[in-house]
């Protein structure tokens, strides 16, 4: 859930080991690596997209790390802001750094800083994949958290950056035979709303995407009326190459449909973050359902 952050001099030894190993450029989970091949990929979201292994611990596994992997080493970056929800990220668009509540202090922070900062340094993000929701899964209107979805994928998009926009993971209580450590009517009300929001969210995907097409379409009938050449672009004309490139996966159901009895397995002992195991099937899952994308 969401909570206030503490001071930085409260971090535990696990956060500053996790900060001394993935800090090479100023923040967690962003490379100073220039020698890249393929399309930068970055990872965005909160403690799943962290890799966060507990509510109760500060041990960290993101699935950004295997699917560098799974892409031949490709640099795969990662902002994953524990105890965020999506307001919080939209509203921190901007922000140049932010701590989250595991004391982490991620800069930068902002989707639209990160994305600007990496077009500025002539290494720019060409994969944005976003995961975010959980936090306000229950405590926020659906139709709230998916706007603001939408608007976390426009601004990817506005950078030309090809979007996958993930399915808000599945609790192990909605598993059936469920753990029992909820209550029935809780686990109703939690399954209703995991349904209602990836339902929504695919929706709007696909609105998203049905949209961009026609805007390049449009785009490419401007530049050959008034240009005269397919390939270039005129003065005051903002190109969008992606055509509508943009992918609603439910990733984690697939990991979890794979995993099969050892489902249980791809979560931590809070049953709602990934276990180290379950970061990595979900990093596997993503690469073969993302294979458009890649």
């Amino acid at each position: 859930g969401v909570g206030y952050p503490v001071p930085r001099s409260n971090q535990t030894a696990e956060t500053r080991e996790y900060l001394r190993r993935t800090n090479q450029s100023g923040s967690p989970g962003i490379q100073n690596n220039m020698l890249h091949q393929g399309e930068r990929v970055l990872c965005y979201g909160d403690s799943l997209t962290a890799g966060l292994l507990g509510n109760w611990c500060s041990k960290f596994e993101p699935y950004s790390n295997t699917l560098s992997s799974l892409l031949g080493g490709r640099t795969v970056d990662h902002i994953g802001l524990s105890g965020w929800d999506t307001q919080q990220m939209v509203d921190a668009m901007d922000d140049e750094t932010g701590q989250d509540v595991k004391q982490v202090v991620w800069h930068p922070a902002g989707l639209r800083v990160a994305l600007q900062k990496a077009k500025d340094a002539n290494s720019p993000y060409g994969i944005v994949i976003i995961m975010a929701g959980t936090n306000s899964l229950v405590s926020m209107p659906r139709e709230r958290n998916v706007q603001n979805l939408v608007q976390l994928h426009e601004c990817a998009r506005s950078f030309d950056c090809k979007v996958i926009a993930v399915a808000v993971p599945r609790h192990r209580e909605l598993l059936k035979p469920a753990k029992g450590k909820l209550i029935p009517s809780c686990v109703d009300d939690l399954e209703q709303a995991w349904t209602e929001i990836n339902s929504q969210l695919e929706e709007a995907v696909e609105k998203q995407k049905t949209e961009g097409a026609a805007c390049a379409r449009r785009m490419a009938t401007v530049r050959r009326s008034f240009v005269g050449c397919f390939d270039c672009i005129g003065p005051g004309l903002h190109r969008r190459n992606d055509d509508g490139k943009i992918l609603f996966l439910d990733v984690h159901s697939e990991a979890l449909r794979k995993a099969g009895q050892e489902a249980p397995l791809l979560y931590s002992e809070d049953g709602l973050h990934f276990s180290a195991r379950g970061s990595k099937d979900f990093a596997r899952a993503l690469y073969e359902l993302g294979r458009a994308i890649w």
